[in-house]
């Protein structure tokens, strides 16, 4: 992913609601799984 669509993703994410908002946020930036991502927030 280059700088600019890091950028439209990180801003697009601040528009959504918890806990997809994070979700977006660890998956892309956190660079992890999403089932990691659901462990991370306790959720399903």
């Amino acid at each position: 992913m280059t700088r600019d669509e890091a950028e439209v993703v990180l801003e697009a994410a601040t528009e959504l609601d918890e806990p997809l908002r994070t979700a977006i946020i660890l998956a892309f930036y956190g660079e992890q799984p999403y089932r990691r991502g659901a462990e991370i927030m306790d959720v399903p």
